[in-house]
């Protein structure tokens, strides 16, 4: 065999082979191409969402109601809040040995499965380009760039507050998609910039950052003091997934190409680790996946050994079928019952006439089979 047709096989079986119990892992094929069954799934994607929003109500409700000092009593309040101190900073401790503090800071996506039923009213989308995700650091007159594993990449000056000695003070945390061919920070989210915004919605979040960004130009400039350029990735509503998927390439000359769209709820708070709140699909899937028409170029993009789209039975229009089944039976045992209830109340001269009519109808049946018997057969 020869080396094209191996590198070919080994491609094929590479797509095809990835098969997890976490169906919904991004570095796996999405489950709707996926070419297998999906088997002990736990929960669906929306009974997730809707308990994920339900547990961050509530630890909000709770830490609001402590900060009151309207829940609990006050020595067991300060008692367990030491012993999580402790326990913090005994954590801090092992990680810092391991050369790696900022491991699993960066909120990660699940591939969108179910589409939520509020998606077009509570949803943000963004296209995010090839790169790769990082967490960017500026304090203390420096920067430094992490990737999602903790790992040290970079550190180089740059016009963040507090990332360069002419920045200033402060302190700035950003989540960002580092595309190295152009030497580019997209800046996609934000967990602190002046102030602590993790425990803020997303789409807080979101206008703090475009914002804060338009105040500081110089990001966008190569300088001694900014070694790397930010730009700003859009954050728009889902409502205009339509007209933001018609035009390519959506970055310029198609440089860096168009990795995905991420999806999150308006109410998602910046968590570390994969969150049901913050989905991702690939350009090609959008028009299968949503129903939305999308520019010719995205699925010419398609990767060409990626399974095709496996179609599944709508919620609703299952419910739907269900629903005239069930009707359709009620409407044939009524029908009987009906049937039963003339016979039984037929008068007894009725009941005559019709054993005369079947009887005759018995003896005009069997002279036809009889007559039948004389025809010969046909070769």
């Amino acid at each position: 065999m020869d080396e094209t047709k191996m590198d070919a096989l080994i491609s094929s079986l590479t797509v095809k082979a990835k098969v997890s119990l976490e169906d919904d892992d991004i570095n796996l094929i999405h489950p709707r191409y996926a070419q297998y069954k999906i088997k002990n799934r736990t929960s669906n994607q929306e009974e997730r969402r809707r308990q994920w929003l339900q547990n961050q109500k509530e630890k909000r409700s709770e830490t609001i109601n402590v900060r009151r000092g309207i829940q609990g009593d006050h020595k067991v309040f300060m008692e367990e809040m030491e012993l999580e101190y402790t326990k913090k900073k005994y954590y801090k401790k092992i990680v810092r040995d391991d050369n790696r503090p900022y491991k699993d800071w960066i909120m990660m996506s699940e591939w969108l499965v179910d589409v939520p039923t509020d998606f077009l009213e509570d949803w943000i989308c963004t296209i995010c380009p090839e790169g790769r995700r990082v967490l960017v650091i500026a304090e203390k007159g420096s920067t430094c760039a992490y990737t999602r594993r903790g790992d040290f990449l970079m550190k180089f000056p740059s016009a963040l507050p507090g990332g360069s000695g002419e920045a200033g003070r402060g302190h700035t945390i950003v989540d960002c998609i580092w595309h190295h061919p152009t030497r580019t920070f997209f800046l996609l989210d934000v967990l602190i910039w002046g102030v602590p915004l993790t425990n803020c919605e997303s789409e807080l979040r979101f206008y703090w950052l475009t914002n804060k960004f338009s105040e500081i130009p110089n990001l966008m400039k190569v300088s001694l003091t900014n070694r790397h350029r930010f730009l700003l990735l859009q954050h728009n509503p889902v409502s205009q997934l339509q007209n933001m998927m018609s035009v390519h390439p959506p970055f310029e000359n198609n440089f860096p190409k168009a990795d995905g769209i991420l999806f999150f709820h308006k109410d998602c708070l910046y968590t570390g680790g994969k969150s049901p709140l913050v989905t991702w699909l690939k350009p090609f899937m959008v028009q299968q996946i949503l129903n939305i028409p999308i520019a010719a170029e995205y699925i010419a993009e398609k990767p060409a050994n990626y399974p095709e789209f496996t179609p599944r039975l709508d919620k609703q229009a299952s419910e739907s079928n269900a629903k005239e089944i069930i009707d359709l039976y009620k409407d044939s045992v009524s029908k009987q019952d009906s049937n039963m209830e003339m016979e039984t109340t037929s008068t007894p001269s009725e009941m005559a006439s019709q054993s005369n009519d079947t009887s005759q109808n018995l003896s005009f049946s069997n002279s036809v089979a009889t007559d039948e018997s004389k025809v010969p057969e046909s070769n």
